[in-house]
């Protein structure tokens, strides 16, 4: 088993969601990371369970009137955070060995290429966006649908 410190409580849980919609092929898998609060591993890979249950709510209406099914499918992976949450805490770490300088600066973005800055791009895989919130929001700017 990982080294678990004793007092650690925290946990990153990855939820694989895939999401289906009717008479489309193609799936959407979502692969939401979620912070569990629990006392062992083991408690945390049940929480971490019911939290991927959870996610997925009942089948909706997208705007063309498909319905749209989400299934949670399993945990891809189970991190305990090693450090107390707080500002600089580190949350987990990946190892890489045997690369250059130059390799090693190539790793690096520049700003504007960070996800936090990105741009929203538009889904290349089927709408699952809700019917019902595209609708009421069409009413709420005064457009129509």
């Amino acid at each position: 088993m990982a080294y678990i410190p004793n007092d650690a409580e925290w946990y990153l849980a990855d939820l694989i969601v895939e999401i289906r919609v009717e008479d489309d092929p193609r799936s959407v898998v979502h692969i939401n990371t979620v912070l569990v609060k629990a006392c062992s591993p083991d408690d945390a890979y049940e929480k971490a369970l019911q939290l991927g249950e959870q996610q997925v709510g009942e089948s909706y209406l997208n705007p063309a009137g498909k319905k749209v099914e989400m299934r949670f499918v399993g945990l891809k992976d189970l991190s305990v955070i090693y450090e107390k949450l707080e500002h600089g805490a580190e949350l987990f770490f990946a190892e890489t060995s045997g690369m250059s300088p130059e390799d090693v600066v190539a790793m690096t973005r520049s700003k504007e290429a960070l996800s936090v800055f990105a741009e929203i791009e538009p889904s290349a895989g089927p709408d699952y966006s809700s019917g019902k919130i595209a609708d009421d929001f069409g009413k709420e700017s005064g457009s129509s649908a």
